[in-house]
């Protein structure tokens, strides 16, 4: 879902900061979700006036592609948000590279309680929490901390997670931010009904 309010610079910079790359002669991103990778084709188009596209690559991935060997790219990550607008522009960005979002009912705690979550997660501090001071601008209650690299885990950096807590916090991340996949949306939108 792209929401009708995208700042393009913003949210292309959010997914900078993410799974997408931006070298001397290349700007790309590899993903899994057809939607997130058009969002970004969108964005990146929108900004520089090109014509890029998703392709599935050799591994079933949606690949976007550009050339930068014109710096013509140069500078989109370093964009500072302005407005509101941007800033929930940015968090989506990330939040659609690093996040994830999860409910469930846990009836060992009781026929109504839910385990709720919606967090991103980065190796890279900085990043995370610059997305915090995003969040405390846009009044998301959220939380750090480092997290236990599971199993299937590669490399052996931290990683830190930024999770938005409380009851306001998931509406206000729901009304504000949000997700392009739909079913991530889905879901951020279950775990704000959820309460009762």
């Amino acid at each position: 879902m792209i929401r009708p309010w995208t700042s393009w610079h913003a949210y292309v910079a959010g997914v900078l900061h993410g799974d997408a790359w931006l070298t001397p002669l290349t700007i790309g991103l590899r993903v899994k979700d057809r939607g997130f990778a058009d969002a970004f084709a969108i964005g990146v188009n929108e900004i520089c006036r090109t014509a890029l596209q998703a392709k599935t690559d050799e591994r079933g991935y949606w690949l976007v592609r550009g050339g930068n060997k014109s710096g013509r790219f140069n500078g989109l990550k370093q964009f500072e948000p302005a407005n509101n607008d941007d800033l929930s522009s940015w968090l989506r960005g990330l939040f659609d590279s690093e996040g994830n979002a999860q409910l469930w009912l846990n009836e060992k705690m009781g026929p109504h309680s839910y385990h709720r979550r919606i967090a991103m997660y980065s190796t890279e501090l900085p990043t995370l929490e610059l997305a915090g001071e995003f969040m405390e601008w846009l009044e998301i209650p959220h939380s750090f901390r480092s997290t236990k690299n599971s199993a299937g885990h590669f490399g052996t950096k931290e990683v830190w997670e930024l999770r938005v807590t409380r009851r306001e916090g998931f509406l206000r991340f729901a009304d504000m931010v949000g997700a392009t996949d739909p079913r991530k949306q889905d879901r951020i939108d279950a775990i704000a009904r959820s309460y009762r």
